[in-house]
């Protein structure tokens, strides 16, 4: 739904809307004017990507694979919702040996996994996916062979920690082939792919309900899926070529979205392997910057261009050496490498300190106020299905399949806020999006907890 969602905004919309009264080119003469060497302006990543068939096939490629990740990721972060209670009535834990093998030691994992996946993403993107989908699917495997239950918390810990890393840096890595205008709509269908987790996840524990806990690893059948089409299709970002200092590999990369969406590049491509900083922009740094480094890559050809002026010899290869090594010292004063702890100190500057805490503040109380009613759902299955039933007792009681309902619900209420997300964000903005979405938790949470509802009050 979500694709074609998005498939029928590109129909609506004219990407190539004419804008301030200048006239309607298509991405090609944009791309021949944009590399004329009257101004030899390099092109930026985005207008690469536009040039190369703007959020076309190999983005929905790429969605189509997210989602996939997404499917997998919110199995395993999820996963507590029917585990618990198989592991209370099967190993004999107490209830909070049971939450804390189930969940806490999963997200303790995630959590300090967090900057050593974020040291690596400097070494390469689609690597990273690939490492940590084969962890993810190993250590989620390896949870229902666990002989005692120091290797469910050791297990449930490494999976915490893979999965940390897969379901980072692929949002990451998609969103650096989309367009800011399409990041909410993709978003939105991850998000629905995340609650179908949960569809799968109690569809399972229904099916399984008369036997042992260990036969619950066939969830895991999605993650194996899920690191076989990460193997063959994951493609890495052009922007941490450009990140590396390897244009030549971005420029790769972007001709192969041309190829796969049918857009066709008028470059001897061959030229753009020997010289890529003619090609593509490596800056990285603001806007004032970009513009100096412009000017300076203008002015360096120019002055090329006026040595060999009244000559009938093209430029020697001698001097487009030269040229691209002038541009290529230019980049790297421009594109630094910058670890985890770099970014770390970037994020806590005095001039984005209350931005980074606000963000992080709005983050922890979003994930506490989802996890806390994701993870809540033994409670309300107790209190409100034994109030229909009147029994508990039976592993396939009407309480238990009520319980299953109760998952199944959860996620079906979900749907309506990925749908309205993407549209609220573009239109009304991304911080009134989120202030809306709060005040209707705040709103919601505490009539839930109030005799407004009395007899739905779980």
């Amino acid at each position: 739904f979500g694709v074609a969602l998005i498939r029928y905004d590109l129909r609506v919309m004219n990407i190539d809307k004419v804008e301030d009264g200048e006239p309607k080119i298509s991405t090609e003469q944009r791309l021949d004017s944009i590399l004329n060497e009257s101004t030899f302006s390099p092109l930026s990543v985005e207008q690469w990507l536009e040039a190369c068939g703007g959020f076309s096939f190999f983005q929905y490629k790429l969605v189509l694979l997210n989602c996939m990740i997404f499917l997998t990721c919110g199995i395993n972060m999820l996963f507590p919702v029917i585990f618990t209670q198989r592991i209370i009535s099967e190993l004999n834990l107490n209830q909070i040996r049971a939450d804390f093998a189930s969940g806490s030691i999963f997200f303790i994992g995630y959590t300090i996994a967090l900057p050593f996946w974020g040291s690596l993403n400097d070494l390469s993107r689609r690597k990273i996916c690939i490492m940590s989908s084969i962890i993810m699917f190993i250590s989620s495997s390896f949870v229902f062979l666990s002989p005692s239950y120091p290797w469910i918390l050791a297990t449930r810990c490494i999976s915490g920690m893979a999965t940390s890393g897969l379901f980072n840096t692929a949002l990451v890595l998609c969103f650096e082939y989309c367009d800011s205008q399409y990041r909410p709509r993709c978003k939105a269908v991850f998000s629905g792919c995340w609650s179908s987790s949960m569809f799968l996840l109690a569809a399972c524990n229904y099916m399984l309900r008369h036997i042992s806990w260990r036969f619950l690893v066939v969830a895991q059948i999605p993650s194996l899926f899920t690191c076989i089409l990460i193997l063959f299709y994951q493609p890495e970002s052009p922007r941490f070529w450009l990140i590396v200092n390897q244009p030549q590999k971005a420029l790769q990369e972007l001709i192969q979205v041309a190829e796969f969406n049918g857009a066709s590049i008028s470059i001897d491509v061959s030229h753009a392997m020997m010289y890529p900083e003619l090609y593509i922009r490596r800056s990285i740094a603001s806007v004032s910057e970009e513009s100096d480094a412009v000017e300076h890559q203008t002015k360096v050809v120019k002055e090329v261009s006026n040595e060999t002026d009244g000559s009938d010899e093209e430029t020697s290869d001698v001097e487009m050496v030269e040229l691209s090594q002038s541009v290529e010292s230019l980049g790297d004063n421009e594109v630094q490498r910058r670890s985890v702890f770099d970014s770390v100190r970037i994020l806590i500057d005095a001039k984005v300190r209350k931005a980074t805490m606000a963000i992080g503040f709005v983050q922890f109380m979003g994930t506490t106020a989802y996890y806390g009613l994701a993870f809540s759902m033994r409670v309300r299955a107790s209190t409100f299905g034994d109030k229909l039933t009147g029994s508990d007792a039976d592993v396939s009681s009407p309480s238990d399949q009520f319980k299953v309902w109760s998952v199944v619900s959860s996620a079906l209420v979900e749907i309506p806020g990925h749908v309205l997300m993407p549209i609220l964000a573009n239109y009304l903005g991304r911080r009134p999006t989120m202030t809306l979405y709060f005040l209707g938790v705040c709103i919601c949470s505490i009539l839930l907890q109030t005799s407004v509802f009395p007899t739905i009050a779980f």
